[in-house]
């Protein structure tokens, strides 16, 4: 148990509500005050990636990413306000409760915007290359993100309400190890789940390397490609499509990065030396939140993946092997393809 939360307990705080000889700043959670312009900063920062979000969201008609997204800066905004408020007040408990359980639920609903995106990416450059159908990619992505999500809300609510409020230490210990577990969890969902995302692009560049073709129907992406060369419409369309995935890439692993770092900073118990270093938290924190939500902001699916504003069959294809279902997708381009030897003729 660290001497700090050792002290959060204390009766003689337990009345603190500001700064003053009876409760000193040491006596807090964090130890001292929170360096002003750099929590404005990144309030700043989030605050401009909801109303970037919400307008590319309404403008572009990505519905699920932007709502998972619209959650994830929102929750971010208001915690670093939060923080904003500490700065000014670090025996604030309503601040110190906002900034916690929003800073440590808006990373997950940043990962479930970005896991919304693999089931259009499988479509597109072809599902025949996944190991599960991209009708169960949401389930399983966004499912175990959900989980995520309940766990840390549970320890979230719990550590709230330690905080200014509880004698007993005890409380403090179990709302460490529910958020631990929370985010531990999280950090092996999205290394299992970039696992579905690595073997897929294994199998596609294989397949490429060979000029071979797995099994399954013609890809948006493969016509793309092979338009590319004399039309500037279809070459833009495969190079934003690299960008955007290799910026999706980006933005997962800074995400992955943060968990990491909270793992051990959360074990470490409240009050912690790790805890308590606020260069640490917004470098491995805050710097690679804002940097996952500003790839997905400057490189937005809707404007770089424009294929994810269209309505798809879930997965039409049968077993490996079988022809699939055509979708409105693939009759139109075949209906295309017909018509262009005709018009040549005539």
């Amino acid at each position: 148990m660290s001497d700090s939360v050792e002290r959060l307990g204390n009766s003689d705080y337990r009345d603190c509500t500001s700064v003053s000889p009876q409760c000193p700043v040491e006596g807090t959670l964090y130890g001292d005050y929170f360096n002003e312009p750099a929590n404005i900063f990144f309030a700043v920062i989030f605050g401009l990636a909801v109303i970037s979000q919400l307008w590319l969201g309404i403008k572009t008609k990505t519905w699920s990413f932007t709502a998972w997204i619209m959650c994830g800066v929102i929750f971010e905004c208001v915690g670093y306000i939060g923080r904003v408020l500490l700065t000014k007040n670090p025996w604030d408990s309503n601040a110190q409760r906002i900034q916690l359980v929003c800073l440590i639920l808006g990373p997950t609903f940043v990962a479930a915007a970005i896991s919304v995106t693999f089931k259009h990416i499988f479509i597109y450059a072809g599902r025949q290359y996944s190991i599960v159908r991209p009708k169960w990619v949401p389930y399983i992505f966004i499912g175990t993100d959900l989980f995520a999500i309940l766990v840390q809300v549970v320890g979230g609510v719990v550590a709230a309400t330690a905080i200014g409020n509880s004698s007993n230490t005890t409380i403090f210990d179990v709302a460490t190890a529910i958020l631990t577990t929370g985010v531990a969890f999280q950090a092996a969902n999205m290394v299992f789940c970039g696992g579905f995302v690595v073997i897929f692009y294994r199998r596609y560049q294989r397949a490429k390397k060979h000029k071979t073709e797995i099994p399954g129907e013609a890809t948006a992406y493969h016509r793309a490609k092979s338009a590319a060369a004399g039309d500037p419409a279809s070459r833009r369309e495969v190079r934003n499509f690299r960008v955007f995935t290799w910026t999706l890439a980006v933005a997962y692993i800074a995400i992955i990065v943060r968990c990491i770092y909270r793992i051990p900073e959360m074990a470490s118990g409240w009050g912690s030396e790790l805890m308590q270093d606020e260069v640490t938290f917004l470098t491995l924190d805050g710097m690679m939140i804002a940097l996952a939500i500003l790839c997905m902001t400057f490189v937005h699916p809707g404007v770089f993946f424009p294929f994810m504003r269209k309505t798809h069959p879930a997965d039409q294809n049968t077993s490996s092997g079988e022809a699939s279902t055509p979708s409105k997708l693939e009759k139109f381009w075949r209906r295309k393809q017909r018509q262009a030897p005709a018009a040549e003729e005539s």
